[in-house]
């Protein structure tokens, strides 16, 4: 048995609870996953939370690494002084290259940097922007520089929750470029964001938004990093942006007046509006049990003793009705095995294991994505009508230990009560 698997054996066990036996653990896993490809970290993610006592997100996952490599290449560079181990010239060349290229960076930065304090707030906000829309766009982590200021910090539960609410936001244009620019620049960001969230329409909502707008208490603990807010707006907002901080660290019923709820105190779902969403397809998988539930105790105008034909006769049409009931009742279902093939399933992403002969290689896989089917012509032969859409463009394979591991992204959040539809394969 190797070190790495000796170490994963341990915390089957024992799960890691330390940041020390989390790193010991990450360092087996990082020896195990060494190949490229998204896979990678769905699988890596699974490892790990099999064997920690606090489950951990994919951000956290990938910051956890990064901060890893940083540290043991920092670790390397310290023991190479004295005489031991140095960088190759090639190495050299190559990280003069890179430090070259950072200064030219910064210096074209610096010669486009207005001079008026307004329009210099704007740039480097705009700049700031795009690094953290191409970073959430992509699934990647922005720069540590600049996390508080959009309330993101890993290792922190409202932090981590204020991530992934903007990578719902950003990767299904929810919100654009030039608003988020404005709302620092304005100073208003923090509220802007708890407001963004507030109106969105049913179908647009997900679990990583739905998260926040449901928990006061943990939209409160969004670490907005007030000093950096103030810095980064205008100089007569900086007052606003100190404000905005501070009043979005109050904990307060953010869904009063969203579109899916009818108003009042009671709390209840507008059915109408929101069956009409799903009627037409649109709605997220938490929603559903939203409608489902407040279905099942009458929901607004829900007949005189309420329950569920009083509501779903009255303010939903049947068919809805029946469809809500059936998905809610769905099981939980993560994963399955087919016919030469085995798949796990996350709420972002589906992974399927197909197996191939040995000595296969990159070159004999033929592989087409569709956005409810997946077709593999070569080496083997599989063709699977997919239970919902994925995006062809998110979607990706690579090879491995006698399998090609195939990454579908899905197009809506949340699970999937079966892989294909059924009796389609």
């Amino acid at each position: 048995m190797s070190q790495a698997d000796s170490v994963l054996a341990r915390f089957k066990e024992t799960p890691a609870k330390t940041d020390a036996e989390h790193d010991e653990l990450l360092r087996a896993l990082a020896s195990q996953y060494a190949f490229d490809g998204d896979s990678k970290w769905a699988r890596m993610l699974e490892e790990l939370n099999a064997r920690t006592a606090e489950k951990k997100s994919k951000q956290w996952l990938k910051r956890a690494v990064g901060k890893l490599e940083a540290s043991e290449s920092s670790s390397v560079a310290a023991a190479s002084v004295g005489g031991e181990a140095q960088p190759s010239g090639r190495q050299r060349k190559k990280q003069e290259k890179a430090d070259s290229a950072s200064m030219q960076a910064a210096r074209r930065v610096a010669a486009d940097t207005p001079e008026d304090p307004d329009e210099r707030a704007d740039f480097i906000c705009r700049k700031t922007v795009e690094h953290f829309w191409d970073c959430l766009s992509s699934g990647d982590l922005p720069e540590q520089e600049v996390e508080g200021i959009f309330g993101c910090k890993m290792k922190d539960v409202g932090g981590e929750a204020a991530y992934n609410a903007w990578g719902s936001l950003i990767q299904r244009k929810l919100v654009k470029q030039e608003d988020i620019t404005n709302a620092i620049v304005n100073g208003k960001l923090p509220t802007e964001f708890r407001t963004w969230l507030k109106d969105l329409q049913p179908k647009q909502q997900t679990p990583e938004t739905l998260q926040l707008l449901k928990n006061p208490d943990l939209m409160a603990k969004i670490p907005w990093d007030a000093d950096k807010l103030e810095r980064c707006a205008k100089p007569s907002a900086q007052v606003a942006a100190t404000l905005s901080a501070a009043e979005a660290s109050k904990s307060q019923p953010v869904t009063e007046g969203a579109p899916w709820q009818s108003g009042g105190d009671s709390g209840d779902l507008d059915l109408e509006t929101l069956a009409k969403q799903v009627a037409t397809g649109g709605s997220s998988p938490e929603l559903m049990q939203l409608l489902a539930g407040q279905l099942a105790k009458g929901g607004q105008g829900g007949g005189k003793d309420g329950g569920y034909d009083n509501a779903s006769s009255q303010d939903v049409p049947k068919n809805v009705a029946e469809m809500v009931a059936s998905q809610a009742a769905a099981p939980d279902v993560k994963g399955g095995s087919g016919d030469g093939y085995s798949w796990t399933q996350q709420p972002d992403e589906v992974e399927i294991c197909v197996d191939v002969p040995a000595g296969t290689t990159k070159k004999d896989v033929k592989m087409l994505f569709k956005v409810k089917e997946l077709s593999m012509e070569a080496p083997s032969h599989l063709k699977l009508q997919l239970h919902n859409a994925v995006d062809p463009d998110g979607c990706g394979w690579t090879l491995s230990k006698g399998q090609v591991v195939v990454t579908l992204e899905k197009k809506e959040v949340g699970m999937w009560p079966q892989l294909t539809v059924a009796g389609k394969k």
